[in-house]
């Protein structure tokens, strides 16, 4: 289930009542083959696996459309008897609880929530597909299992989960205060209650599309942003967070430390080196390409600055090729004698060898022209 995996942040509610001992007295009001079916289906009676309607129809050699009959006869017939009347106080506990988690709530969080037992799990899904409160909604490919008190309300919330997702772009990495102003924004036809935060991020993860990584960003769940698969992920979510380069050893650190993962410094080289998001911009410094970043050799970069800018300054180099790399300034100059990519001008600058000698040319080429005209002034 992803990041839809989550137990409710509250402690388990003390129940005024003992789950187990109200399916008991529920199963008493139907005949014993009906009640046989029952505490099969929902894993009632000494075995708490739920069986399936194949099996329960091969155990009794019918077909498994006449086990789902029974198991409907079964529950119709204890929602007509006194037994479920008498028990409506449990029922309201059980939706007053529902309601105080937001009206619609997963399945697997609601049952975490109620309790830690397989065996009263069941019983309380037992009262709950009982109970007449209370719509269950089926896991489907869009939206995983959950409960809700009001249908029509839980079919607002999954359209504006489809809004919000069809919204978004693919690499999508929003704040959660963002996401859930967006979310509110398709809510807008839900204004009769205000609705705490808590809630709202209750039913963004109804969502199979959509998650949310361990910083707290949500996006599509298909983005490798959002499902976190190992070290390029959790380094570029690093390098992402702290917004700079930094070097592998202290990416590795980050990693262990925020992800709760064992970040070996050598694995994290390697992937860094290996993974075309990452730049490396210094003596084991990595930058993000999408930083602006490019990769290439000291040489490389001045060439690059020089044919975007034109002639320079030393200065006005170190200071440019520094905003790609993490070098010294010496490391830079060095660079500028290599008379065969670079030449310095009479005016102390430095341009491409080319650009140099073109340079050069023009310049011998005017002073030429300037002394002809000169000459011909002169003659006059």
């Amino acid at each position: 289930m992803g990041n839809s995996q989550r137990r409710a942040e509250r402690r388990v509610p003390t129940l005024s009542f003992r789950p187990k001992k109200v399916a008991t007295r529920l199963l008493k009001e139907v005949p014993e083959r009906v009640r046989d079916v029952l505490e099969r289906r929902f894993g009632l009676g000494r075995e708490e696996t739920r069986a399936t309607l194949e099996a329960i129809g091969k155990r009794y050699g019918i077909t498994r459309e006449r086990v789902r009959q029974i198991e409907q006869f079964g529950l119709a017939t204890i929602r007509r008897s006194k037994t479920y009347r008498e028990l409506a106080p449990v029922f309201e506990e059980l939706a007053s609880i529902v309601h105080s988690l937001g009206g619609i709530v997963p399945h697997e969080e609601l049952f975490s929530y109620l309790t830690t037992s397989r065996s009263s799990e069941n019983a309380l899904f037992f009262l709950m597909t009982v109970g007449e409160e209370f719509f269950l909604t089926r896991e489907t490919s869009e939206f995983y299992a959950h409960w809700c008190l009001d249908p029509k309300l839980a079919q607002k919330v999954r359209d504006a989960l489809r809004a919000l997702y069809a919204e978004l772009p693919d690499d999508a990495l929003i704040p959660e205060h963002e996401m859930i102003r967006r979310f509110l924004n398709h809510l807008q036809t839900i204004n009769d209650r205000a609705f705490e935060e808590e809630v709202i991020v209750r039913w963004l993860f109804l969502a199979k599309r959509l998650g949310r990584n361990p910083l707290g960003e949500w996006g599509k769940a298909s983005s490798s942003q959002i499902r976190l698969r190992g070290i390029r992920d959790y380094a570029y979510a690093v390098l992402r967070r702290h917004g700079s380069p930094m070097h592998y050893r202290e990416v590795a650190r980050a990693i262990t430390e925020l992800f709760r993962r064992k970040a070996h410094e050598g694995t994290t080289h390697n992937e860094l080196i290996r993974d075309p998001r990452f730049v490396l911009v210094g003596r084991g410094m990595y930058a993000l390409r999408e930083w602006g970043y490019e990769e290439g050799s000291i040489e490389e970069i001045i060439a690059r600055v020089l044919s975007k800018h034109g002639p320079l300054s030393p200065r006005a180099i170190v200071d440019l090729v520094k905003k790609e790399r993490y070098v010294k300034d010496a490391t830079i100059l060095s660079h500028l004698h290599n008379s065969s990519e670079f030449r310095r001008l009479s005016d102390g600058r430095y341009a491409l060898a080319e650009e140099g000698r073109q340079s050069k040319e023009s310049h011998q080429k005017g002073a030429a022209q300037q002394l002809s005209l000169r000459a011909q002034e002169a003659s006059r």
